[in-house]
Parts: C-alpha cells; structure tokens; sequence
C-alpha cells in the first residue's frame, strides 16, 4: 500500500539537481574565456566539461526528438497505405503498360492487354518503391546535412568559451553517431539505378508508341505522363510513409541522452553542487560576501542541499502517515460491505429457536468483524510505525550531515579570520 522507502523523495532531489545544475551548466556556456582562466580552477573546469558535454547531447536529443515526432504525426494509416499501393498499381496498370506492350504486341490483343496491365502495375510499383526509398534517403541526409551544418558553424563562427565549444562539439558527435552513420554514408546504387531504369524504359517505350501519331510533342507528353505520376506518387508516399517510418526509428536512438545526469548519487549530486558553488564565489564575491573562501562555498553547498532534502524527507512522511491512515480506515468502513451478516432460513424452526440462531450468528460476524478491525488497526499501526522509523532515520541522517557541513562551514570561516588578524598581529609587533 504504502512505499517504506524515500525513493520518490531522492528521485525529487535528482530533478531539483538536474533543472539547478542545468541552467548552472547554461551560466558557464555564457562566461567569458578570460574569467574562466582566471577565476576557475583546471580542476573545477574539468569536472564541468562532461556536465556540459552530457548537457549538449540532451538539448540535441530533445530538439530532434521533437522535430521528428513532428513528422510522425503526419504518418498514414496502414489502411492508407495499404490504398495508396493499391492506387499506385491501379494507375501503373494504365498509363505505365507502354513497355509491356513492346513485349507483347506479337500475342493476340486478348493476351496483350492484361498482360501489358499486369506488367505496367508491377513495373511501377517496383519504380515507385525504389524511387521512393531515394527520396527519403536524399531528403534524410539533407536534414542532416543541414543540422550538421549549423551546429559546425556555430562553432566555427566563434563560440564564446571552452564550455560553449565542447557543447556543440558534443552535439555534433551526437549527431554524426546516430544520424551520420546512416543518412551520410554514401547510398547504395541498386535503388537509384532499377529507379532510373525502369523510369526511361517506360519514358522511352511510351515516346516510341506515341511518336507514329505524327505530333513531337505528344510523343514527349506520353512519355513525361508516366514519369511524372511515379515520381509524384514517390515523393507523396516518402512524405507521409517513408520519412515518418525513418522517425519513428531515430527517436529511441536520441532517447537516451534526453534524460541529464540520470541516475545521479548523492555523492555526485553533492559534487555537482560544490563545484558550482565554487565557480559562483570565484566569479561572483566581494569584500562584502557572505562566502570567504573556496571551503565555505563548498560547505555551504553541502548545507542547502541537506536542508532541502530534510524538508522534502518531514514533508513526505507527513503524506505518507496521512496516507496510511486513510487507506486503512477506508478498510474498515468497507469490512461491513464485504463481510455481511449471513441470513439463514427458517426452515420450520419455531421463533424462539430461529430468534437464538440468529442472535449466535450475529455474535459469531460481529466477533468476526472485531477481529478484522484488530487486525487491520494492528497492520495500521505496525506501517506507520515502520514509516516513521524510515524516514526518522532518513531525517536524522539529512540533520546529522548538515551539522557536520556547518561544522565545516564555521572551521573555514574561523580559518579566514585568522588569516585576516595575522597581518594585524604582524605589524602590532
């Protein structure tokens, strides 16, 4: 019924760390390169650049995930795609049977015309199908080619530091990893040759056909209507069949990376915090600040996030007793709805004796649901018992580590006013 454990809290903490470290990762993509080499150490620099890397990988992630579910949306349904092949192959059989015919024109007409109908409708459904799988793959690749393109000149145009560059330099490996290995390696012939072979036999048999007529142009018009309808046909079944299938494919691929830092440890959760509060009293103090030194930045860091987790730890054991308590009072209300009182028949018992079996039957269900209620009140009181033992050891732990924190905290601020009177102390002598 109820979770004994605080997963749901430490699963809170992630998202709070997660958004708090993100926009933090953003701050540092804006610095600039001078107070980088100036105020933040090679040490703290180097614990940022595979947060910003990991950070460049998820907005890519969730901006390709999004145009592609953009694309799925306009996907047809199969009973539409099961229709436009067979349209595909309706059409084929009339206007893309003038090769067909060549082949036929010896057999009687009764012969010619399904065969020359049947091989029009297997020629151009085998044209569209390939010319078809070469529209999508060239429109594929130049999306890629595109987004590829952009995130290289935004890193070629000037990126304003070392964390900026290694965020779309690891866009841009992304990128090449899921997307490149596919669309930008070089396609295979076979598709666009039987596509391009097929296309001019029927373009070329149908011109032949048409030319005896005496007028050039309708012989070019016979011979352009056939090619046009396929590549229209193509190009509408790449839109709506091909490009969304190819989507549909490449999201689980970015899915992973979508998530920042999942499955974040405490001790990686603290260690994020420090180093992003170092970097923020380096970049940010003065004479006046509170924080004094890299040390009670660091322990200040540490102080915040414990109190916050203590508070979210007291917050949810208040849910959770609540809870507790409501699920099994609910159950008791509903004993006398599950458990009611059985009803035996007189069957020829004078009223004297019926009005005892019926009492010694009511004694028997109210002692049966007594005992119900002890038992559910029993396992009530033993869950809330094991939940407030739970998170009292949870809280008790969050105060114990903040205490020590703040143990740290005053020791290096006691450690900054020694500093501060000893020059004092120096020249009074």
């Amino acid at each position: 019924m109820t979770n004994l454990s605080v997963n749901s809290t430490n699963d809170q903490i992630c998202a709070i760390a997660q958004k708090s470290c993100a926009s933090k990762v953003e701050v540092c993509r804006n610095l600039l390169q001078q107070d980088i080499e100036e105020c933040i150490l090679g040490s703290d620099r180097a614990k940022i650049m595979p947060l910003m890397q990991q950070y460049g990988r998820s907005q890519l992630a969730k901006t390709r995930t999004g145009e592609m579910g953009q694309i799925v949306k306009h996907q047809w349904s199969s009973q539409a795609k099961t229709l436009a092949t067979f349209l595909v192959g309706m059409v084929s059989a009339g206007i893309f049977s003038a090769a067909s015919q060549l082949f036929t024109f010896r057999l009687p007409s009764t012969i010619t015309i399904p065969i020359s109908a049947i091989g029009g409708a297997y020629i151009g459904l085998v044209a569209e199908d390939r010319s078809k799988r070469c529209i999508t793959h060239h429109r594929l690749k130049w999306a890629t080619l595109s987004a590829l393109n952009q995130l290289e000149k935004n890193l070629q145009a000037g990126t304003k530091n070392e964390f900026d560059h290694e965020y779309y330099n690891a866009q841009i490996l992304l990128l090449q990893e899921v997307e490149g290995k596919k669309y930008l390696a070089k396609q295979s012939l076979a598709d666009p040759i039987t596509a391009s072979a097929l296309l001019l036999l029927e373009a070329s048999a149908a011109f032949y056909l048409a030319l005896p007529v005496g007028l050039l142009f309708f012989a070019f018009l016979a011979g352009a209507v056939p090619l046009a309808a396929i590549l229209a046909a193509a190009a509408a079944c790449s839109e709506y069949i091909e490009l969304p299938t190819e989507a549909t494919k490449l999201i689980p691929e970015y899915e992973p990376h979508l998530s920042l830092w999942d499955n974040l440890s405490e001790p990686e959760i603290l260690q994020m915090y420090r180093t992003f509060a170092v970097i923020k009293y380096t970049l940010e103090s003065t004479p006046g600040s509170r924080i004094k030194t890299r040390e009670m930045a660091e322990a200040d860091a540490e102080m915040g996030y414990f109190e916050e987790k203590q508070r979210m730890l007291q917050q949810e054991m208040v849910q959770s007793l609540y809870d507790c308590t409501e699920y099994y009072e609910a159950a008791k209300q509903n004993l006398l709805t599950e458990h009611s009182m059985p009803v035996v028949p007189r069957k020829g018992l004078s009223l004297v004796d019926y009005q005892q079996l019926q009492d010694e039957i009511r004694r028997d269900w109210n002692k049966k649901i007594q005992q119900e209620e002890d038992r559910l009140e029993k396992v009530k009181q033993d869950t809330i018992q094991r939940l407030t033992d739970t998170y009292g050891l949870q809280i008790y732990q969050c105060q114990q580590r903040y205490d020590k924190a703040k143990e740290h905290y005053e020791a290096a601020y006691q450690q900054w006013q020694a500093r501060q009177e000893l020059p004092k102390i120096n020249s009074h002598d």
